[in-house]
């Protein structure tokens, strides 16, 4: 096999993401960035609430999520409220970019589970968002 070929895995396990099971977390390099029901249910989050994302500074790959209580955090909304399809977003596009830039994905969109077990840090609690299998959405040719 021609060990230059860049090659990228696609199978049931990467290409179909449960929301309606499981807690995930989409981001959009347009910026948005959607929690499944689950993911709201599971971390406790709800409408309104701020969150922030955590970088592991030695392990770029490592992202978490939690509350913030400074006011800084993303706000959530309810998006598609009169769907069946109801999502909760917030927006940034330099976040999302960032997140799948240090992922070295070439993609337009990316999916993740998200821990339903947090860690304490800070005095906070924090969700791991599980990057080591993402959901993934090419970009377009």
């Amino acid at each position: 096999m021609n060990e230059k070929l860049k090659l990228i895995k696609y199978n049931r396990k990467n290409t179909k993401m449960r929301q309606d099971k499981e807690p995930t977390i989409r981001f959009h390099v347009n910026g948005g960035i959607n929690l499944s029901k689950v993911c709201m249910e599971k971390t406790g989050l709800q409408v309104g609430d701020r969150i922030e994302f955590l970088q592991d500074e030695k392990d770029k790959a490592a992202w978490y999520i939690g509350k913030s209580f400074d006011g800084e955090g993303f706000e959530i909304r309810e998006m598609n409220k009169k769907s069946s399809s109801v999502h909760y977003q917030v927006n940034s596009a330099y976040l999302a970019k960032a997140v799948i830039k240090s992922l070295n994905l070439d993609a337009r969109s990316v999916g993740f589970k998200v821990s339903s077990n947090p860690i304490q840090h800070g005095g906070k609690e924090l969700f791991f968002i599980i990057t080591s299998e993402p959901y993934i959405k090419t970009v377009k040719s």
